[in-house]
C-alpha cells in the first residue's frame, strides 16, 4: 500500500518529523527506507536543525557527499561536543574533556568539523539546558585562550625562521627590523586584548583598521607640519640620522590633546574601533586611567580604543602601532614604574622620551633620570635602553598576573595569563611552578601532571606527585562516598547517627538544601559534605575556628554563599561549615538564592521541595541525597537564572585551604 504513496507526498509527511524519527522511520519497511534516503528531505532537515546557526543552503556544496552524510557528519560532532560538556561535570575529567574540545579546533583539525563545534558550542552557551549553558561558555572560554595561544606560537615561530634564514652576520635596515618588532608587539597586545575581554572581543580587522585609520590622519598633520618636513629633508639631504622629534610631537597632539569642541565622546570612540573619518582639528582625548588603574581592561587594547584611557604600557603600545605606520620609528623603553617611548639612539643629539601617561610630556635624558630620582630609583644607563618586543609582553603579563592576584578568587583568568606568559617564557620555571600551584588550588590535577617541564627539578617533581596523589585521594573519596549507605530515616531537626559509629553523626543536610548560618546569618547552598572534619576541607577560619576541637566529630558541609554575603565581602564566596551551627530553610523563608556557580553544580530549582537538583556528577557521588527529604521531584523544576549561569570572574575556587594558603604566599612573594 505504501508503494502506491507517491514519493512527494511521503516526503511532505517526513518532513514533519526531526531527524531521530525519520531514523526510526526508515526501519519500519523498505518503502519508507527508500523515502528516508531523499536527498530533498535530507536537505529541508539540515536548514530545520543547523540554519539557525546562520549557515547558508549547504545543498550542491559537496558533490562528492550526499546531503544525509553531511548531516549525520554534522550531527555526530554535535553529539561529541555536548558528550564532553556533559562530562565536564565531573571535576576530574574537565581538564580532559576541554583538551578534546580544543583538539577539535587545533591546526591539524578538519576546518569544517571545527566550525560545527564552534557553532554548536555557541548554541550551548544559550541553551535552556542549564548544563549546557553553564559548561558550553566554560570551554568557549577555553578554546579561545587556546586558539590566542597557538597564534601566539606561531608568530614566535615565523619570527624565528625569519631570523634563522637572514643568518647573525646579515645585516638588515633598522626600518625592517623595527617593522617586525613592532609587528609582533602589536599582535601579542591583540592576543592579550583577547584573553582579558574574552567576553567583548574584538576582531583583529578591526584593531588594524582602528590603527590604520589613526595613522592616516597623523601622516595627514605630518606631510602639514613645516618642522616634520624640514627634518625628513635635512636627512635626505645629508644622509644622516633624521630628527624624529617634530614627528613625535605632532604623533602625540594628535593622540593625546583633547578632542574638538563639537564632537561628540560617544561618536568619538566609535571612530576609534570602527572605520569612521578621524577629527582633522584637536586630538582624540586618549589620557592615563588614574582614577581606576589596577584594571584588568587597563592591559587591554580594545578597552583603550573604546574609552580613551590606559596604563603606560598600552598607551606606548598603541603610539608605536600608529608610529609604525607613520613612519615614525618609536622605540619602547622599560623604565621602572614608568613605561616610556623614545626616538633616537642613546648618542644621538636627537634622543626625545616621551611620558605617554602624563599626556605624551616629552622629556630628555636628564629629565628622565631627574623622574626617577622622584621615584627612588637608582639611575643605570640600561633602565633607558629599549627592550624587545618578548620583554614588552611579558611585563603586560606581570602587570594582569599582579592584578588578578589582588582580586579576590580570580584564578582562573591567572591560569590564562601564566599560559600566555610561558608561551613568550616557556624556560621560566618559576612562572611554570605558580601555574602547578594556582592549578592544584582549583584541583586542577591533570594540568599539573600533563606539565612535562616541572619533572626538571626537584620542586616541580614533589609537586606532580602531589597532584598524582590528590587526584587518586580525590578519586577515591568520591568512590567511598558513592557506596556510603545513609541512616534509613533522617529529620531536618535533632540528630541521627550513622549505624555502628556513635561517635560520627549522619548527615542531617544534603546537597542542594538551602541553609542559614544560625551565628552570622548568612545564606548558603550545600554542594559538598563530609561524615567529619578533614585538613582537605576547606576552612573559614573567621567564622568557627574557637570552637574547632568540640566540633572535629560532625558533618560538614561547603557552602555556596549567597550573593547578599558576598556584597558585604568580596571573598566570601564559598565556606566550610559545621552542622551544629546551621539550619535549614524551608520554602517560603528565603527569595531567590544567586551564586555565580551555582550553574556549575546544580540543574535546577525544585519548587516543592526548596531544594536545589544536583547535577549528574553530585548525584553520582551522593546517590542517596536524592531519596533522602530531597527533592521530591522534577515536575516543578525551574531552571537557574541566566545571571546565575553566566561565566564567573570572580568566585571563589572549590579548593582546599592548604592548597590555597599556599598559593597566596607564593603570590605574595612573587608580587615582591
Amino acid at each position: 500500500m505504501l508503494d502506491e504513496i507517491p514519493p512527494e507526498v511521503l516526503t511532505s509527511v517526513l518532513l514533519l518529523c526531526n531527524s531521530e524519527q525519520v531514523s526510526r522511520v526508515s526501519l519500519v519497511n523498505r518503502a519508507l527506507r527508500a523515502a528516508t534516503r531523499s536527498e530533498t528531505l535530507w536537505a529541508a532537515l539540515y536548514l530545520k536543525e543547523f540554519n539557525e546557526l546562520g549557515f547558508e543552503h549547504i545543498e550542491h556544496e559537496e558533490p562528492e557527499r550526499t546531503c544525509r552524510e553531511r548531516f549525520m557528519a554534522r550531527k555526530k560532532v554535535c553529539n561529541l561536543v555536548e558528550e564532553q560538556l556533559r562530562s565536564m561535570a565531573w571535576p576530574t575529567k574537565r581538564s580532559e574533556c576541554l583538551a578534546t574540545l580544543c583538539a577539535m579546533h587545533g591546526p591539524s583539525a578538519n576546518p569544517e568539523t571545527s566550525q560545527w563545534a564552534w557553532s554548536h558550542i555557541r548554541e550551548c552557551m544559550s541553551s535552556p539546558h542549564i548544563g549546557n549553558n553553564f559548561f558550553g561558555n566554560v570551554a568557549f572560554g577555553n578554546i579561545l585562550q587556546y586558539r590566542n595561544l597557538e597564534s601566539m606560537r606561531e608568530c614566535l615561530l615565523q619570527k624565528q625562521l625569519a631570523d634563522d634564514a637572514l643568518g647573525e652576520t646579515t645585516q638588515r635596515p633598522y626600518e625592517t627590523t623595527h617593522r617586525a618588532r613592532i609587528e609582533l608587539v602589536e599582535e601579542g597586545a591583540c592576543r592579550i586584548s583577547c584573553m582579558v575581554d574574552c567576553d567583548d572581543m574584538v576582531s583583529d580587522d578591526e584593531f588594524k583598521t582602528a590603527f590604520d585609520s589613526i595613522a592616516g590622519e597623523v601622516t595627514r598633520r605630518l606631510s602639514l607640519d613645516p618642522e616634520a618636513r624640514a627634518a625628513a629633508r635635512m636627512a635626505d639631504e645629508q644622509n644622516s640620522e633624521q630628527d624624529y622629534r617634530p614627528a613625535l610631537r605632532v604623533l602625540n597632539d594628535f593622540l593625546y590633546s583633547p578632542p574638538p569642541p563639537n564632537n561628540d565622546s560617544s561618536d568619538l570612540c566609535e571612530s576609534l574601533l570602527h572605520d569612521q573619518e578621524m577629527p582633522t582639528t584637536g586630538g582624540l582625548g586618549i589620557a592615563g586611567n588614574r582614577e581606576n588603574y589596577y584594571s584588568p581592561g587597563n592591559s587591554s587594547i580594545s578597552q583603550l580604543l573604546k574609552s580613551r584611557k590606559g596604563i603606560p604600557i598600552t598607551l606606548a603600545v598603541l603610539q608605536c602601532c600608529v608610529g609604525m605606520r607613520c613612519g615614525v620609528p618609536v622605540e619602547m623603553v622599560g623604565v621602572p614604574c614608568q613605561f616610556m617611548t623614545k626616538v633616537g639612539t642613546d648618542s644621538s643629539p636627537y634622543e626625545c622620551f616621551s611620558d605617554n601617561f602624563d599626556g605624551g610630556t616629552l622629556l630628555t635624558r636628564p629629565n628622565v633620570v631627574t623622574m626617577l630620582g622622584t621615584m627612588h630609583v637608582d639611575y643605570h644607563p640600561h633602565l633607558l635602553q629599549p627592550i624587545s618586543e618578548t620583554d614588552v609582553l611579558l611585563r603586560m603579563c606581570r602587570n594582569l598576573m599582579n592584578i588578578y592576584n589582588g582580586l579576590p578568587c580570580n584564578k582562573e583568568q591567572l591560569l590564562r595569563v601564566l599560559d600566555m606568559a610561558l608561551v613568550l617564557q616557556p624556560e621560566n620555571l618559576f612562572m611554570r611552578q605558580l601555574r602547578g600551584r594556582v592549578g592544584l588550588a582549583r584541583e586542577e590535577f591533570d594540568l599539573v601532571i600533563n606539565d612535562n617541564e616541572l619533572q626538571k627539578d626537584e620542586e616541580g617533581q614533589a609537586m606532580v606527585q602531589s597532584a598524582v596523589e590528590l587526584k587518586a585521594q580525590y578519586e577515591k573519596a568520591v568512590a567511598v562516598q558513592q557506596r556510603r549507605p545513609r541512616a534509613v530515616t533522617m529529620q531536618v531537626t535533632g540528630h541521627a547517627f550513622a549505624p555502628g559509629d556513635p561517635e560520627h553523626r549522619e548527615p542531617l543536610f544534603h546537597v542542594g538544601m538551602v541553609v542559614t548560618h544560625m551565628r552570622h546569618n548568612f545564606i548558603g547552598v550545600v554542594y559538598r559534605w563530609e561524615p567529619k572534619y578533614s585538613s582537605n576541607l576547606e576552612w573559614n577560619f573567621r567564622l568557627e575556628a574557637q570552637e574547632m576541637d568540640t566540633w572535629k566529630q560532625q558533618p560538614f558541609y561547603t557552602l555556596l554563599v549567597h550573593d547578599d554575603s558576598v556584597a558585604r565581602d568580596a571573598s566570601f564566596t564559598s565556606t566550610c561549615v559545621a552542622e551544629d551551627t546551621i539550619r535549614r530553610m524551608m520554602p517560603g523563608e528565603f527569595g531567590p538564592v544567586g551564586h555565580p556557580k551555582l550553574a556549575e553544580h546544580f540543574i535546577g530549582f525544585d519548587e516543592d521541595s526548596g531544594c536545589f537538583v544536583p547535577n549528574e556528577y553530585l548525584r553520582y557521588r551522593y546517590p542517596d541525597d536524592l531519596t533522602s527529604q530531597g527533592p521530591s521531584g522534577l515536575s516543578r523544576l525551574t531552571p537557574l537564572l541566566s545571571s546565575v549561569t553566566a561565566t564567573d570572574d570572580g568566585a571563589a575556587p572549590d579548593t582546599a585551604r592548604s592548597s590555597s594558603s599556599l598559593t597566596h604566599d607564593c603570590m605574595r612573594m612573587y608580587i615582591s
